[in-house]
């Protein structure tokens, strides 16, 4: 590795990207594995670091059950003597078994199941500790985890690690069977014998908070070594100078070819560099197979369709990507569709976008354009896609000839509708009773042919550079306990203007307070009242929090515990007469949100200047001295006028069509439109919060449930930090998620703006994920069979981007 600093493109700084992976190694689950024989060294003290990036979940790439990832095992003549680190069913467990009985068993409590981006474990050994907890402690992504003793090991115990003639394995279980192999990518594999050490040894968070690799500088002990695979010719060269070198077995070194998509050594796919993959997560379910590391889909003996989409959306640039025919019956579709098009049964989402057919014909948005636009279509054909999405024009040739010449821009295939989400590639597998298959390249190997000047790999690093790198300096989630007396809550990075608290663990209001209104003018979201005094329980806004003084349920009881959701504005307000009406505004124009105070007149058609450079897409508004439902405005409300439409955020009613809330009239990037009633314009004091999408930071969309506990997978383009979620067209409550209550898979812990209630802790499974969300519950709270549901979600950090390090997979 190397360093990695980059200069930023004009106006935005030069970031840390960590120390460069030049490359990793694909795994496909065929018994390709690395070995070696160890000699005597310390078998209680070692540490063992590996970046991992995994497949579908539960390691079976046929889905035909559960199955195990196997990352490390060690036996001696047999597997009834081995100690092994392992991802099983999604779960980290590491085990030591011995004379075929395992006397020491540790479990993580993530759920391990983002595909999308890199996961970095580290597993800290010191057997010689007193306390068993320190015994083995276990990184993810530079942080601690929880681990779950079923059977503890003994202080100075001798694991198999660095015995003597025990053999080392990477990716298969010496004496294993199918199911303890890895299928996925690994890299920079440091083992350090004869010391305990943390993560911070083999990774650091850069300056905007993205978990990075990092240069290991010390020694390395005997049995330690380092694999890059850089040089692919030797796989397992060790490179930490102590020549503990690998045997490599199993793996394809041929080079890459129509004939041949099973090489697995030159890929450019790294912490570093994450490609776009096949996501398991947004399939048509079913009989879908995704195999090779993500790189292909099959139709698993099923006749019907499998379809599979790419990771990555492309929402700007130009990009090129092949297609692989492969063991072809019936055929192979391919093509783009918008990012936002939802997966929800076995041909949804495959009605909008480009495609070519089976036959070679093409379709734009599901109806036949032209008849044979591609000919003589036949296995291994390779169909080559080069999609510029600042215009939208789409190319399609096969076997490096395109009809059209996307390096000069003309003769595309289609141009297409606007799709404010982006684009996302896809294959569709048709079936005929027995497998068939397809295969991907998305630059992570080297392209069959080469790519039209000025089209680049679908990766994270080519993706436009984002404005916000770190989510964390325009929102964050905080908890804290109460104390019953003065409570200064710090450590954001920025001072907040509007926080919204709502205590964990007992009935009580929402509360909100603004740097408008200020500290002594409260609203709840979970009531109709008319702003209250916060008679001194809200002291004071801080340059990196706020305080909260006295006992009271709702803010600082010393037996509760609470958690902020907490937003950057513009601080001091300044006058708007944008609208017909002044306004008071905060605004925060980089993030895209602001606070809005003006003066109603109960006049249909009022417009009121909001501060913002685009139109928003999310608008709560209250009355701030009558008793009025809250009116909430989002875009994803209605498909074509969501202007027509509104909500309550005080209640679990679904949307309602009334022209006095926004006068059927849309935002527009200066103003919004209010009707004549007391929930937008009474002739009172109101107060508005403004929102719009901001790529890599924000989004405001919807999406519909599947019913089934492989739930809705959605697309944002950033690794969340907080979810609010409502059904629009079932009578639901909303839902708040956050990383922060829950800081790993599933996110279970949901509170409900529009009731007092505590939090919930079951019933509502949602995974938090490196590039969106995926409901992961068949019930009523994010994934009814049929309803839509509004979302707004909030970065913790974008996706990836120029200038811009991969964030780590959750």
């Amino acid at each position: 590795m190397f360093s990695n600093i980059l200069g930023g493109a004009a106006g935005f700084p030069v970031a840390d990207l960590g120390d460069t992976i030049s490359q990793s190694l694909r795994f496909r689950g065929e018994g390709n594995h690395l070995n070696r024989t160890q000699t005597a060294g310390n078998r209680r003290t070692f540490t063992y670091s590996i970046w991992f990036k995994k497949t579908n979940s539960g390691g079976d790439p046929d889905n035909s059950g559960a199955g195990y990832f196997e990352l490390l095992g060690e036996a001696g003549s047999n597997a009834s003597n081995r100690t092994g680190m392992r991802l099983e069913d999604d779960v980290m467990k590491t085990y030591n078994v011995s004379g075929g009985e395992t006397n020491f068993l540790y479990e993580g409590t993530a759920m391990l199941r983002d595909p999308s981006s890199w996961y970095h474990f580290v597993w800290r050994w010191d057997t010689t500790q007193s306390a068993s907890a320190d015994r083995l402690r276990f990184y993810i992504n530079g942080v601690q985890q929880t681990l779950t003793e079923t059977t503890s090991f003994g202080q100075n115990s001798d694991t198999f690690v660095n015995a003597d003639t025990v053999t080392f394995s990477i990716g298969d279980l010496p004496g294993g069977g199918a199911r303890d192999q890895i299928n996925g990518y690994v890299a920079d594999v440091y083992m350090v014998d004869g010391q305990s050490l943390d993560a911070t040894s083999f990774g650091r968070y850069q300056e905007n908070g993205v978990w990075v690799p990092k240069n290991y500088t010390g020694t390395y002990g005997t049995n330690g070594f380092h694999l890059d695979f850089a040089d692919s010719s030797d796989l397992g060269n060790d490179v930490s100078g102590n020549n503990n070198d690998f045997s490599a077995t199993g793996f394809d070194t041929a080079a890459i070819s129509s004939s041949n998509t099973d090489n697995d050594v030159d890929f450019n796919d790294t912490p570093t560099s994450n490609y776009a993959t096949l996501n398991p997560l947004n399939t048509t379910g079913g009989d879908v197979g995704i195999q090779s590391a993500n790189l292909e889909v099959t139709d698993v003996g099923a006749t019907t369709a499998a379809l599979a989409t790419a990771s990555i959306a492309m929402t700007s640039g130009k990009y090129y990507f092949e297609f692989v025919r492969k063991d072809v019956d019936n055929g192979t579709e391919y093509g783009i569709k918008p990012a936002d098009t939802h997966i929800t049964g076995n041909l949804s989402g495959y009605s909008t976008g480009v495609h070519i057919e089976n036959a070679g014909d093409l379709y734009v948005n599901g109806s036949r354009t032209q008849q044979d636009y591609l000919t003589d279509l036949a296995d291994d054909d390779v169909l080559n896609v080069a999609f510029d999405a600042d215009t939208r024009q789409v190319w399609f040739g096969r076997n490096g000839t395109f009809v059209g010449d996307p390096a000069a821009g003309t003769n595309p295939a289609a141009t297409h509708d606007v799709s404010d989400t982006g684009y996302i590639p896809w294959i569709r597998v048709v079936g005929s009773g027995g497998n068939e298959t397809g295969a991907v390249n998305f630059g992570q190997m080297p392209f069959i042919y080469t790519a039209p000047s000025g089209f680049s790999a679908l990766q994270t690093n080519n993706l436009a550079e984002p404005t916000i790198k770190n989510g964390k300096e325009h929102f964050e989630a905080v908890i804290y306990s109460g104390t019953n007396n003065s409570n200064s809550i710090t450590g954001l990075e920025f001072s907040p203007d509007l926080i919204w608290i709502k205590v964990r663990d007992a009935a009580d209001n929402h509360v909100l307070v603004d740097t408008i209104r200020g500290t002594d003018s409260v609203l709840f979201s979970n009531s109709e009242d008319q702003q209250a005094s916060s008679f001194s329980r809200f002291t004071s806004f801080d340059s990196n929090g706020f305080t909260v003084d006295t006992s009271d349920g709702s803010w600082n009881n010393s037996s509760n515990d609470y958690v902020a959701w907490c937003w950057k504005a513009g601080g001091t307000a300044v006058s708007n007469t944008d609208g017909t009406l002044t306004s008071s505004v905060s605004a925060n124009t980089d993030a895209g949100f602001s606070i809005v105070s003006y003066t109603g007149n109960s006049t249909l058609g009022a417009t009121i200047g909001h501060g913002l450079s685009s139109p928003p897409e999310c608008i709560f508004t209250k009355n701030r001295d009558t008793s009025a439902d809250w009116a909430v405005y989002h875009v994803g409300q209605d498909a074509t006028a969501p202007e027509d439409k509104y909500m309550a955020l005080n209640t679990a009613d679904t949307t309602n069509d009334a022209v006095d809330r926004w006068n059927d009239t849309a935002p527009n990037s200066t103003v919004f439109t209010v009707g004549d009633a007391l929930q937008t314009n009474g002739a009172d004091d109101m107060i508005a919060y403004c929102w719009h999408s901001v790529e890599g930071y924000s989004k405001f969309d919807s999406y519909v449930g599947n019913g089934d506990s492989d739930g809705t997978f959605v697309y944002l383009g950033f690794k969340p930090a907080l979810i609010i979620l409502k059904s629009s067209t079932s009578a639901f409550d909303w839902q708040i998620y956050d990383s922060t209550r829950s800081p790993t898979n599933p996110a279970l812990l949901t509170l409900r703006p529009n009731q007092t209630a505590s939090e919930v802790t079951s019933g509502n499974d949602l995974d938090i994920l490196s590039n969106g969300f995926k409901a992961r519950d068949n019930g009523s709270i994010n994934n009814n069979s049929g309803s839509t549901y509004l979302y707004m979600a909030f970065a913790e950090h974008p996706f990836g981007g120029g200038n811009q390090p991969p964030v780590t997979a959750r």
